[in-house]
């Protein structure tokens, strides 16, 4: 369901800054950083439950690293913003 302040322009500017950050924060991380999380996501087949205690709090650390939530916020707001700039037809 799409969030009415953003409008189907909003939502895509801010999918598209979202997937644009995340990229350049997962490039941030050093290559055997990205290779451990990569394993432990294809570990835990989209359940943490799956993995150790141990590994569920490396898990989490290496998520808190990407540092996401942040960026979805920031994506949002920016696309809400992007289509107060375009003009609509009549």
């Amino acid at each position: 369901m799409m969030p009415r302040r953003l409008g189907r322009l909003g939502m895509a500017t801010a999918v598209g800054q979202f997937a644009w950050a995340a990229g350049r924060q997962w490039r941030a991380l050093p290559a055997e950083r990205r290779a451990h999380l990569q394993t432990l996501l294809r570990r835990s087949a989209m359940s943490p439950l799956s993995l150790s205690a141990a590994e569920r709090q490396e898990l989490s650390q290496l998520m808190r690293e990407l540092n996401l939530g942040p960026l979805a916020r920031q994506a949002a707001t920016d696309g809400a913003f992007a289509r107060n700039g375009l003009r609509r037809r009549r």
